[in-house]
């Protein structure tokens, strides 16, 4: 019986030396977010001509401060922040500085914000960020009628998705297709 327990005891001990300890190689956070980035679409514009589209919207945007440095977990990019009384922006680029979403927030001074900043931006950022897309009469009408409601209403266009919701704040986000 005893000479049982040791043939078991030993061939565990086999059995366990044979079994390699050393954990497998794992890519570090920056070549796996780099893998995700790059089979994400792009717009064709980059950071600055995404601010620049947004400066030139006008707006409660207009102006504003400035932050950049802010890392793109998402994406291993940067998001540029610009904050105003009335607003917010972020372009959210990819590692090689194209931008692949902007998102706008019209904020109230008092009160509750309106959506007209917003859809008078709309026309100049689809032209900069996705200059092959059109965006007809219908297509803006329907958005601007999306900007009232507080659930979040999505509009996919050729190389463009627009996500706008209402309510106190509107918002509207612009992502590469």
């Amino acid at each position: 019986m005893r000479s049982l327990v040791w043939m078991s005891a030993a061939t565990t001990l086999l059995a366990l030396s044979a079994c390699d300890s050393t954990p497998a190689p794992v890519a570090d956070d920056d070549s796996a977010t780099n893998t995700v980035a790059l089979t994400r679409p792009a717009f064709a514009a980059d950071l600055n001509g995404a601010t620049t589209a947004i400066e030139e919207a006008g707006g409660p945007w207009k102006g504003g401060t400035v932050k950049d440095g802010i890392r793109d977990t998402t994406t291993g990019g940067a998001i540029r922040t610009i904050t105003a009384p009335g607003g917010l922006a972020q372009v959210f680029v990819l590692p090689d500085g194209k931008a692949w979403q902007v998102r706008l927030i019209s904020r109230p001074k008092t009160g509750c914000s309106e959506s007209a900043p917003l859809k008078a931006a709309l026309p100049n950022l689809v032209a900069t960020l996705a200059p092959a897309t059109p965006l007809s009469a219908a297509d803006r009408n329907a958005i601007g009628d999306d900007l009232v409601s507080t659930a979040p209403k999505t509009h996919d266009l050729t190389a463009i998705r627009i996500t706008v919701s209402g309510g106190c704040s509107h918002s509207m986000t612009l992502t590469a297709l």
